[in-house]
């Protein structure tokens, strides 16, 4: 019969292997569409299709809207696995302090602020725009990029311009 401690233990393990395995998806599938959408901006801007301008506007509108659901998804599903691996260590790290009153163990999966790490200009952290809060946001960006693209067909500039 497995003890408590074992299944907590592996459960723990699980999860956390489950929340790594789920950024590895995350960052594969971030990257092919960073890459998709970034090559059509570059093509959008090549005089050779100029004439297609529209075309992939929509095209590359489309593919955003695709990944930002793809994006927001994976936000939400790191911030409810991270919340997973968090409760199962506090259930495991309560019974090995029972154990031992000398051990303080801390769970690195959320981070809070803290006072030891100094924060400059290279070292920080915006909780509102943390680097799977990009995810989802970025999408956005390129969605702004494709609708003045698609609203630069329809105006004339002057040629100086």
């Amino acid at each position: 019969m497995v003890g408590r401690e074992d299944f907590l233990l592996k459960d723990y393990e699980l999860k956390a292997r489950y929340l790594t395995d789920h950024f590895s998806r995350m960052w594969v599938r971030f990257n092919f569409f960073l890459t998709i959408e970034s090559g059509l901006v570059g093509l959008s801007f090549h005089k050779d299709y100029a004439t297609h301008i529209r075309a992939l506007s929509y095209l590359g509108g489309f593919l955003a809207l695709v990944w930002f659901h793809f994006g927001r998804t994976d936000n939400y599903l790191v911030d409810f696995y991270r919340n997973q691996v968090g409760a199962a260590f506090n259930l495991l790290s309560s019974l090995i302090e029972e154990k031992d009153q000398q051990s303080r163990l801390l769970f690195v999966g959320n981070v809070q602020p803290d006072d030891s790490v100094s924060k400059t200009l290279l070292r920080g952290r915006w909780e509102k725009l943390s680097a799977t809060e990009l995810a989802a946001f970025l999408p956005l960006v390129y969605l702004a990029i494709w609708i003045l693209r698609l609203l630069s067909t329809h105006i004339s500039f002057p040629r100086w311009i």
